[in-house]
């Protein structure tokens, strides 16, 4: 375990690493031999792996899967935080060095499961720009297939999802949800219990991570692996998921490579949960981003080195500094948003 990880893990969930992963039924990378190649497991970016996680392998049923939480953001891309770009980078990354297929989910389909119906249009114009986003980060990454975008409030994919739920719905319904973002091993601030909303959205996710659903989103019979690469916060989701898999489809296979949540600048919290003061979003003026990578704790400067390591090594760029990934999601966002969406003509106007 290096110490990045422990530092991160301890500063935003107030326990060390070794006990969460513990907890959660989890290896460190460096103890799997077959991810001793990649550069997001050596840096201590990649902080844990399922045991007997399978090395990447000249294949064509297998795909790296990964999406970065929208929710934070309000369908607002001036609330966009740098954690969506880390967690959408580093599935690329491993898809890259893996040689897998890559399959990036945009889970707007879920926000308008519990967004009022006066936001939905909103939501539809956010995914345009994000849809749009993610395909210029993709471009940035030497990917051996083109990725394949998923919007999750396109109406066919939105119906199969809830066929999907409606096969697993007993193996889902039985679980108790409240606590599938929880990640230390106790806590006493888990706030209000989700409701109905929240919980079928809670059970989409977990059923966009099956292999038979993605087999059928691609049109794909031969597809059996699915390689999770999204951050530790969605331990759980995936732990339901590969549960789900052993019981019921045991020929197919899920991995999980988590990396560590991006940190706030103070290293005391998620940055997607972080106060203003204390979270960098990439739409923020430039001279506002210097100013708090001025104020970063030395940790989180060691995690952005390690982004910009990876990131260097599977781009087109030459030399990447330690901080420069941030002002080239910033630029890719703007140009993303000054494209016309589809949805450029619901209403978009922000409370």
């Amino acid at each position: 375990m290096t110490d990045l990880v422990d530092a991160v893990l301890r500063g935003i969930y107030k326990r060390g690493a070794a006990r969460i992963l513990s907890h959660h039924d989890l290896v460190a990378p460096s103890a799997v031999p077959a991810l001793s190649g990649y550069s997001g497991a050596r840096t201590g970016l990649c902080c844990a792996a399922n045991p007997g996680f399978a090395g990447p392998q000249p294949s064509s049923t297998s795909v790296v899967v990964g999406g970065g939480c929208l929710g934070y953001s309000r369908a607002r891309t001036d609330c966009v935080r740098i954690d969506y770009l880390v967690d959408t980078l580093l599935t690329l990354t491993l898809a890259a060095w893996t040689g897998y297929r890559c399959v990036i989910y945009l889970p707007v389909g879920e926000e308008l499961l519990v967004a009022n119906a006066d936001r939905h249009g909103n939501w539809l114009r956010f995914g345009d720009v994000m849809e749009a986003f993610v395909g210029l980060l993709a471009s940035r990454v030497a990917l051996p297939h083109p990725v394949e975008i998923i919007r999750t409030d396109a109406p066919e994919v939105s119906a199969l999802l809830d066929d999907c739920l409606d096969r697993r719905h007993r193996e889902l319904d039985g679980w108790d949800l409240t606590d599938l973002y929880t990640v230390r091993p106790s806590t006493t601030d888990q706030g209000d219990p989700p409701g109905p909303r929240r919980l079928h959205q809670y059970r989409r996710t977990i059923i966009t991570y099956l292999p038979e659903t993605i087999r059928q989103l691609l049109g794909d019979r031969t597809i059996a692996h699915v390689v999770v690469a999204e951050n530790l916060h969605q331990v759980r989701a995936v732990a339901m998921a590969r549960r789900i898999t052993v019981n019921t489809t045991p020929a197919d296979q899920i991995d999980y490579l988590a990396h560590l949540p991006t940190p706030s600048i103070t290293a005391t919290n998620r940055m997607a949960r972080a106060e203003d003061r204390s979270a960098i979003h990439l739409l923020d003026p430039p001279d506002h981003t210097a100013a708090k990578i001025g104020r970063m704790a030395p940790v989180v400067r060691r995690f952005w080195e390690a982004v910009a390591d990876v990131g260097s090594e599977f781009s087109d760029t030459a030399s990447y500094g330690p901080l420069d990934v941030i002002g080239d999601g910033r630029r890719m966002l703007l140009a993303a948003d000054s494209h016309r969406p589809r949805h450029a003509d619901q209403e978009t106007t922000c409370p």
